[in-house]
């Protein structure tokens, strides 16, 4: 009905291209994003004309910050995608923004930061090119986008995404104290974890406070970050700052299901740590009494 009266007979599809990259956008765009990206399907749009369609829309957009548009409520937005509510006339297709978008960040590859190259690599892959990782990471490279530091902050939160800006050439030396960070930050998911293992990650960085990967994914509790760093030799006896190893940090917070994993692969369990607490002392401190059953049951000194 909104649009109906908003727009008259083959209106809509002359600003369908704009809400198409509204829809595909990770964030908020700014007026010269959106005519850019729009701009990479009819090269013979003026900024004039481009207005023209953002006036026509101005009644389901609204100003964001720093003189962004946006639609005016997200439920409108899984409208125009769900073709049995805003049916064939109205559909949008959110492919075709990632498209848009992915072009305009080809147009200008030399000039992306860390973030916009994380961008067009998700758009890449929503665009429905069917291409394969290769060509889209082929695709990048010849633009001569500057991927290598494309990990320098923050790690993607789709895998699809990492394994593309791996493939590209993201840097991922373990040497470097950032990509030390971005790959703790994969340690809350398996596929992150073994995707940066298999492109030169060391599998015994520490961070700042000595800790490993592994004790780490043992203090979270992830069992299956455990396993794969376990399977890709992880020392078990490394000591962070505070003396304290995998299993110590394991105990304190009570992940039995961890504590049985690094028993079986022969952890040491009468390790103590800089106060002279043993796992199984710490344990008990906090009141796991699970844990405390699995390391008696391994019958420590």
């Amino acid at each position: 009905w909104l649009c109906q009266r908003l727009f008259v007979r083959k209106q809509f599809a002359k600003v369908q291209p704009i809400l198409n990259v509204i829809l595909a956008a990770c964030r908020p765009l700014t007026t010269i994003e959106l005519f850019h990206a729009v701009w990479t399907k009819n090269m013979s749009l003026t900024m004039e004309d481009f207005q023209r369609k953002l006036d026509v829309l101005s009644k389901v957009l609204v100003e964001g910050l720093g003189n962004t548009k946006i639609l005016f409520h997200y439920s409108f937005a899984e409208w125009l995608l769900d073709v049995k509510h805003c049916t064939q006339k109205y559909l949008c297709n959110a492919a075709e923004g990632h498209r848009m978008l992915a072009m305009s960040h080809t147009c200008r590859a030399k000039e992306l930061t860390p973030v916009d190259v994380q961008e067009f690599a998700l758009h890449l892959i929503h665009s429905n090119l069917q291409l394969t990782n290769s060509e889209l990471a082929l695709w990048m490279i010849w633009n001569g986008t500057c991927v290598k530091d494309s990990l320098c902050t923050v790690i993607p939160k789709e895998q699809e995404v990492l394994q593309l800006l791996v493939k590209a050439g993201a840097h991922v030396n373990s040497d470097d104290d950032r990509t030390c960070c971005i790959v703790r930050q994969a340690l809350e998911r398996e596929d992150s974890i073994r995707t940066l293992l298999d492109n030169g990650a060391s599998v015994n960085q520490c961070d700042s406070n000595g800790r490993t990967l592994l004790a780490n994914a043992a203090y979270s509790g992830n069992l299956d970050v455990v396993n794969l760093l376990v399977s890709r030799g992880s020392d078990l006896e490394i000591e962070d700052a505070n003396g304290q190893t995998a299993l110590t940090l394991a105990a304190r917070q009570g992940h039995v299901k961890v504590i049985n994993c690094l028993i079986g692969c022969g952890t040491n369990i009468n390790h103590c740590d800089h106060d002279g607490w043993t796992a199984l002392r710490s344990a008990a401190w906090g009141g796991h009494t699970e844990v405390v059953s699995a390391l008696l049951y391994a019958e420590p000194k």
